[in-house]
Formats: structure tokens, sequence, C-alpha cells
């Protein structure tokens, strides 16, 4: 019911300005994790038509100022086989070399997937999320890895995109479970696979599940957002700052 901004007139792609737009296609996520909002409610994931979709890529594509379009699904290839309609849409028409991002969930990708993401003109980056090895970690925070399909995709993504592609791999630190000589486990493990890293502290959002596990994990929280944790009881005051 949210009517497009750009091929229905309501708006100039000539306004937006040059440096960053962020696109979105569907809302919603299959996974659980319990520090994150995408889900919250149901795990049904509505989706744009292909047909509206293209109509505003056409838009924006067309743009002589924009530089960069985010597409900010929590999970751009939840759908592979749609997702690789849109990408192929992007290569087709993306005339004025419009760089792209997307957030995409390593473990799920195929490597007909892969292939098809490096086609891509002007791509630099490709971010994925692993925010930590640890597996009574990843419990506390109702989250799956599949630790061996998530190296075979970034051997594949090495394999398939240009030698100067960065792959850039989210951490958290602060999670329960989880302390300072862990979390530098997880940084030697994304660097020995020649990665980048995206840190940041973990944030416990007002309404998501980890907000009910607060006192079970000690968790000391800022009162103001975005609600970053500052410590917790595994996690001392002093090794969040270092």
């Amino acid at each position: 019911d949210i009517p497009p901004l750009f091929s229905s007139g309501a708006m100039d792609v000539n306004q937006i300005g040059e440096k960053i737009y962020s696109f979105e296609t569907l809302r919603g996520c299959q996974f659980n994790c319990s520090y994150c909002f995408h889900h919250k409610g149901c795990h049904k994931i509505r989706k744009y038509s292909l047909e509206r979709i293209f109509a505003e890529l056409d838009m924006l594509l067309s743009s002589k100022k924009l530089k960069y379009i985010w597409i900010i699904d929590p999970c751009f290839n939840d759908d592979e086989e749609r997702s690789i309609q849109i990408i192929r849409h992007i290569v087709k028409n993306n005339v004025n070399q419009i760089e792209f991002g997307f957030e995409i969930r390593n473990e799920t990708m195929s490597e007909v997937f892969i292939r098809e993401m490096s086609k891509l003109p002007n791509i630099k980056f490709v971010a994925m999320g692993l925010q930590t090895t640890q597996k009574e970690s990843l419990e506390a925070v109702n989250r799956e890895l599949n630790i061996e399909k998530f190296e075979e995709n970034i051997r594949l993504v090495k394999k398939y995109f240009d030698k100067d592609i960065s792959i850039h791999v989210d951490l958290i630190f602060g999670l329960p479970n989880n302390n300072l000589e862990k979390y530098k486990e997880d940084v030697n493990y994304v660097l020995e696979m020649g990665c980048e890293i995206f840190t940041q502290p973990l944030k416990i959002l007002p309404g998501t599940d980890l907000e009910k596990d607060i006192a079970k994990y000690g968790f000391v929280v800022a009162d103001e957002p975005p609600y970053e944790v500052v410590y917790n009881s595994s996690f001392s005051y002093q090794d969040m700052n270092e």
C-alpha cells in the first residue's frame, strides 16, 4: 500500500543528492536472532513486486548524480531466485555505474548467486554477518552458524570477484557468554581469512527478545539510543573499553 516514490512522480530522483540512497525491496526476516528487530511480531516476509522494484530502480539508475545505493533488506539473498533477477536488472540497466551494496547471509548463498553478484559493475565490497564464532554466545542470542559453509563461501567470493573486492564481516562485542579473549579469537579468525572487520558493541533494542534477558546475563545498557551494552556479567566494563 506504500506508494512508490519515483515511478509515481511523487518525487524527482535528482532531489535525493549524491552520496547514498537506501533502497528497500522487502521487510521481515526468516531468522530469529534475539538482538534483532526485523522479525518482530511474525516471520512473514513482505515483498514489493518485481515490477515495482524495477520501475523504481530504473528511475534511480537514471540519476547522473547518485553515487551509491544500499539495499537495506535484512537478508537480500533470502529469496535467491528473486534476488538474482534484481541483480541482473541492475547489471543490464546501470548505465551510470552506480555502486551497490547489500547485507547478505553468508551461509545461504549458493555459488550461482555469488557468480551473479560478482557481475555487478563498480562493486567494491561485500558485507556479511558473522557476529561471533563462539557457540555459547550464538546459542544465547538464538543465532546459528554453519562455519564450514561460511568459509566455503568466503573462498567462492574471492574466486569470482575482482582481487580488489573487500569482504566486510560483522563482529559484535559484548555478547552474552563472551569476553575479551573470545572476541580476540573472532578477530583473528576474520583477519586470517583475509577479510575486513566491521565491529560494534551489542545493542539491546527495546522490545527485542534479548531485552527479556537483561537480568539473566547481567547487562548494563545505556539509557539513550542506540542502547549500547556498557558491560555484562562475562564481559567487563574495562574489557568493553579495551
